[in-house]
């Protein structure tokens, strides 16, 4: 039998969901499996083996992702088993000897799990509606502390204008972030620096003046929690603004300076002409901290732990894949023994699969989901089982605790608009937001995009929130999807598995102890009729085979 199959005794494979319960995987990396059946025991007492089918992430047919979990009635420890998998008819076993014919005679293992080894994540954000703002181009509640030279509302954003957006505006706002079903806001850097965009801190526990004060974010903070709504922050640790106190002393006192080795200085002394020291995106105003030096790190430590006292929720953390890993590991742990229930949000533009082993980040930017749509809904669209693949790959890859709590986007401050992609077909955009929103995790709207705005990437993208120019139809299809988000246990949190179709509709299933739901979204211009049947009810009978009626490019909720 061709096979080659991929299984580790590491936390990428076998992880700890408690102290009695474990989740596998299994990979098929060539060849489609049919099923996949773990068998396991304690160690010594082979005679208990007990056998579980794995779950395959695609369902109707061969696949290449399996996952399982099992529990046990005592704490884990010295947990033996293999894998018995059958491929085109045939049965064979997979081991650490590799795969036989015969059942092995040396199994995977794994020893146990302490109480400090298991991932979790807050409970209080799983599946929760996102909003993200750029705070200058959101509203402006108080012009007395607009900038010099803040442009009017309806100019062109370019990389150096202002606009007067500010914490005050926010606050004026948040009815219609409630009308829209927003629970949880996401904002850009607010700190004092010298651009718009505030990504060249400097001064970490100050509110930047045209944004308003600390009493202004505290107004801010207590009117989001009272209509339920969180606030995580953007922590932008790093790098720092050229005209902070850190560099600036680097600057002046070169290596007598107590700050520099927060830095990566090439030479004696720093040179802003020739730039001989380490920046983000070779940008001379941000230049990179050295998140690996202890110093650098309490320091961030203290930022971070200032702002949840004063009422922040969590964290997003910038470039998160580019800071120290043992910073990383450090603010979590400083973080979570304070405020258990605190969000820490890693950015990532590739597999962040090393960032959500429970040590580090609670969750990911999902620009992998932002990637597979674009791919699915752009100018040379991907058949559907490619766009299964990819999808199935993402949620395999991360840790199952991680998944309710993905950041689920389809564009960014970073990015151009999803409708700019799509060449302004809102349709399309409307089924992008849909998977955005049934598919697990926290999805999260760019300001805007809930209204039609367009625009290509920076400074295109960050332009004014147009107030005046809203497109209802658009925005009452976002607040459709936040109702169900927010009303339904199954998408918030529930199992997730894709089921083959014979049409052009992609269709999945989202499983809660109370519900399983099953979702088809049609991306095509064609109305379609799928039949179903292998499905299982919410009480755990097979349901009898039924046919559903899929509109052009719309989407449908059925309660199994």
């Amino acid at each position: 039998m061709s096979l080659i199959l991929l299984h580790k005794e590491t936390k990428e494979y076998a992880y700890p969901l408690s102290r009695k319960e474990i989740f596998l995987k299994l990979e098929s990396l060539d060849t489609m499996v049919d099923s996949v059946d773990v068998i396991y025991w304690k160690r010594f007492r082979e005679a208990t083996r007990k056998s579980k089918a794995m779950k395959s992430l695609i369902q109707g047919g061969p696949n290449r992702y399996f996952v399982g979990q099992i529990a046990f009635d005592d704490t884990l420890r010295y947990f033996q088993y293999v894998f018995e998998v059958t491929s085109q008819g045939r049965i064979c076993y997979f081991s650490p000897l590799g795969i036989t014919e015969s059942f092995p005679t040396k199994p995977f293992e794994y020893e146990g799990v302490l109480p400090d080894e298991t991932f979790v994540t807050p409970e209080a954000f799983h599946g929760r509606v996102g909003y993200q703002i750029f705070p200058d181009r959101f509203f402006n509640g108080n012009p007395a502390n607009d900038p010099a030279g803040t442009v009017a509302w309806e100019s062109k954003p370019t990389r150096d204008n202002f606009f007067g957006g500010d914490l005050k505006g926010i606050q004026d706002k948040i009815p219609y972030l409630a009308s829209l079903g927003i629970q949880t806001l996401f904002l850009t850097p607010i700190f004092e620096a010298k651009s718009n965009h505030k990504y060249d801190t400097i001064d970490y526990f100050k509110i930047d003046p045209s944004f308003g004060t600390i009493e202004d974010f505290h107004r801010l903070v207590t009117a989001l929690h009272a209509k339920g709504i969180k606030l995580v922050l953007d922590g932008v640790f790093n790098h720092i603004g050229f005209y902070s106190k850190p560099f600036q002393d680097a600057l002046r006192n070169g290596r007598e300076s107590p700050y520099w080795d927060w830095f990566f200085i090439k030479g004696e002394a720093i040179d802003p002409i020739r730039v001989n020291y380490e920046c983000v995106g070779d940008y001379k105003w941000m230049p990179k901290l050295n998140t690996s030096n202890p110093a650098t790190q309490d320091y961030l430590l203290s930022v971070a732990l200032y702002w949840l006292l004063q009422g922040a929720d969590g964290w997003r953390l910038d470039v998160g894949d580019e800071l120290a890993s043992s910073f990383r590991r450090r603010l979590r742990q400083e973080i979570k023994r304070s405020y258990p229930e605190a969000l820490i949000l890693a950015e990532t533009w590739h597999d962040g699969e090393d960032l959500l082993r429970g040590d580090q980040a609670d969750t990911l930017m999902n620009y992998r989901l932002l990637d597979a749509l674009v791919a699915l809904l752009g100018e040379k669209p991907i058949d559907n089982t490619t766009f299964e693949q990819q999808i199935s790959a993402v949620y395999f890859d991360y840790q199952s605790p991680a998944h309710p709590v993905l950041y689920n986007l389809i564009d960014s401050h970073d990015t151009e608009r999803f409708l700019t992609t799509l060449k302004g077909d809102k349709k399309r955009l409307k089924i992008a937001a849909a998977f955005q929103f049934l598919l697990p995790g926290m999805p999260v709207i760019f300001y805007g995009d809930e209204i039609g705005m367009s625009g290509e990437n920076d400074p295109d993208c960050r332009g004014a929130m147009k107030w005046e120019q809203i497109d209802w139809d658009l925005q009452g299809y976002y607040k459709k999807l936040a109702q169900l988000k927010n009303n339904h246990e199954a998408l918030k949190k529930g199992d997730f598995a894709f089921v083959r179709t014979t049409g052009k509709s992609i269709a999945f299933l989202r499983k809660s102890p109370k519900e399983n739901l099953l979702i088809v979204i049609n991306p095509t211009p064609e109305r379609e009729t799928l039949t179903f049947s292998n499905l299982i009810s919410a009480e755990g009978g097979q349901k009898a085979p039924f046919s559903l009626d899929i509109l052009p490019e719309d989407y449908v909720v059925k309660n199994l």
